[in-house]
């Protein structure tokens, strides 16, 4: 056993219907080390969030079942730090989804390699009970 064994690793769940940005997103933070789960719709981020327990959300706003900000307001992720990344750039936007309990919006298009710093700047307020070792 490698000295990763004893490394712990953020899970991150992004939710985000488009299929091409989530992949590249997943596959990047999977680079990082993060434990990387992907949900294309509302329904299938209620069904994860219970089971994989993500320190942080990549929160997509325009779904093709709903607004993904309801999220913020059913109570799923009160223990989940959350970045919503959309497209929706107007303050009403932003300020409901702050106010709701996100802990950053980001416009797209995003920069990947801003959004990995504003990840690892979010992190470090994970609770370790978020993080598992990689044997689990």
């Amino acid at each position: 056993c490698s000295m990763l064994c004893n490394v712990m690793t953020t899970r991150i769940l992004i939710v985000e219907d488009s299929t091409s940005f989530r992949k590249l997103l997943a596959e990047t933070l999977r680079q990082q080390g993060y434990g990387v789960f992907e949900a294309w719709s509302l329904e299938a981020a209620r069904k994860l969030l219970p089971s994989v327990k993500p320190g942080i959300m990549l929160l997509d706003l325009q779904l093709d079942d709903g607004y993904g900000g309801t999220l913020l307001q059913e109570g799923f992720v009160d223990d989940v730090f959350t970045i919503v990344i959309s497209s929706l750039a107007d303050e009403e936007d932003r300020v409901r989804c702050l106010e709701a309990g996100a802990e950053d919006y980001i416009v797209k298009p995003v920069d990947i390699p801003e959004t990995l710093l504003r990840i690892k700047r979010l992190e470090k307020l994970v609770a370790p009970t978020n993080a598992q070792t990689l044997t689990d």
